[in-house]
């Protein structure tokens, strides 16, 4: 019999994973396949402990998840490659005014559906760390914020020729005040509470449990 989980127990973890793979196919077969697999659920088992821990003290720290749900979003571009030309700004509204800009200044018929998206997307990253999301999930958007996404919807199912030429100027403008707005309101939520946000234990993520060690989507750290 082998003797693999025994000796991956008592420290010896890289010698134990180089002869299972130098056995190639054979892994599969007796007398390794059964004391392979025991090593296999107790490396997985040890590195899922390893990412509890990891995830606990995170959480410990204040650190910003992100999970599809909860939590920050990633960081968010400061560089756009915007149809010939890329286009550089920080904060985020000083790019997305600089993307108007440049759709501005271009003859009507350079303008694509991508770039019309691409404005789209920029906002949207803008607005979000203002977002009342417990609203959004409700369908409701704050009515600055629902005007500007209207139309921006009703850019992208129109000729990027006929937005270039009727639409752009009245997207920037909706943006801007849409973008005004929904700080203000952020801040007035702010004001008024009273108590801090509950702390997340993102080691209980719907994502962690349902998805398992092998195909964790939570731990995207931003």
């Amino acid at each position: 019999m082998s003797n693999f989980l025994q000796r991956y127990q008592g420290g010896a973890c890289e010698a134990v994973w180089d002869e299972l793979r130098a056995l190639g196919a054979s892994v599969y077969d007796p007398p390794y396949a059964d004391d392979a697999r025991a090593v296999a659920r107790e490396t997985m088992r040890r590195a899922r402990a390893n990412i509890e821990t990891l995830i606990e003290r995170l959480d410990g720290m204040g650190y910003g998840f992100w999970d599809g749900v909860q939590g920050p979003r990633p960081g968010p571009p400061r560089k756009v490659t915007f149809g010939q030309r890329v286009i550089e700004g920080a904060p985020l509204e000083v790019l997305l005014a600089r993307m108007f800009a440049e759709a501005r200044s271009l003859s009507p018929g350079a303008l694509t559906a991508v770039m019309v998206d691409q404005l789209h997307n920029i906002y949207r990253i803008t607005v979000w760390p203002s977002q009342n999301t417990a609203q959004l999930m409700r369908g409701q958007r704050h009515p600055a914020d629902a005007a500007a996404t209207a139309l921006f919807e009703k850019a992208k199912k129109t000729n990027p020729a006929e937005v270039a030429a009727t639409t752009l100027a009245k997207l920037e403008q909706l943006s801007g005040i849409a973008i005004d707005a929904l700080r203000r309101a952020a801040k007035e939520r702010g004001a008024g509470e009273e108590q801090p946000p509950a702390r997340v234990d993102h080691r209980k993520d719907r994502a962690w449990a349902a998805d398992g060690i092998g195909r964790r989507r939570h731990a995207s750290i931003g």
